[in-house]
């Protein structure tokens, strides 16, 4: 089998999933960019499967925090995907609320619910209004309004997101854990502590399930953060500690400690162990 065929290309496009999967971004990167070079030596530089690549990049160089690059990577798989489906295309709407996603961190929120709105209406186009893609657009949208204060849109959206998916996928799939994180903090937010922490013990207990053989994942990371927010503000400090620290261990498991936001962890849990 020669080094340029389509199988080649998609068997590194599936490692660099896996490596996704686990965490392993930069290793995600490597195996992604062996098949953008791979492809791009039997197909067009506009073909589809170029755009799906390019996507894959952008997401990998988003999740290491190169904002700049994954904002060219998924720029370049848009406008690849609009000329070869001028009339819509639900890969078009994912890339749309990637760009979203994307501005959002930049706090271009506008912008965000810009590139969303897009992303809705195509759906609309293309899809039943329980299809599992239009829960992930919902959940992008309630991200925004989350970042922006306004808890009971946020809220809203989260709620519809997960009942959507609730229908197709189970409780402790991955895609439902992360709304259902998401949602606990927007009710944390909101005031309703109690109901925030029920929710996120309910989470951690379907992500240990979605994450063997340890449970640990830097989604897991992230709803120990937010669950320790959450303590904090019922004033029960010590288990808030005890959340922190282990989100400050896995982040750093797979980040490493030199990572940014494991930075900016360490300094939060020094503050909070001082003012003890």
């Amino acid at each position: 089998m020669p080094a340029h065929h389509p199988l080649i290309t998609e068997a590194y496009k599936s490692i660099g999933g896996i490596y996704v999967s686990l965490c392993r971004f930069k290793d995600a990167l490597e195996n992604f960019y062996i098949a953008l070079q791979t492809s791009e030596k039997y197909l067009l530089p506009d073909h589809p499967t170029i755009a799906e690549t390019l996507a894959e990049i952008g997401c990998a160089h988003d999740d290491l925090g190169n904002k700049e690059e994954a904002m060219k990577n998924y720029e370049k798989a848009l406008e690849i995907r609009e000329k070869n489906f001028p009339g819509g295309h639900a890969s078009t709407a994912n890339v749309l609320d990637s760009l979203g996603c994307l501005y959002r961190q930049y706090k271009e929120f506008d912008k965000a619910l810009e590139y969303h709105d897009r992303a809705a209406k195509l759906r609309q186009r293309l899809l039943e209004p329980d299809h599992v893609d239009v829960a992930a657009g919902l959940h992008c949208l309630a991200n925004v309004y989350f970042d922006m204060d306004e808890n009971l849109k946020a809220i809203k959206l989260f709620e519809k997101a997960c009942e959507i998916k609730k229908k197709h996928l189970k409780d402790n799939s991955v895609s439902v854990c992360r709304t259902q994180s998401c949602l606990a903090a927007a009710y944390s937010k909101n005031g309703e502590y109690k109901r925030a922490q029920k929710l996120f013990e309910k989470t951690l207990i379907d992500q240990q399930a979605a994450y063997p053989p340890n449970g640990d994942h830097l989604d897991v990371a992230t709803t120990l953060y937010q669950m320790g927010d959450n303590l904090l503000r019922m004033e029960r400090r010590e288990e808030a500690l005890k959340c922190f620290r282990k989100h400050l261990q896995i982040k750093a498991k797979f980040l490493g400690e030199t990572d940014p936001g494991v930075l900016t962890a360490k300094k939060m849990m020094e503050e909070l162990e001082n003012d003890e």
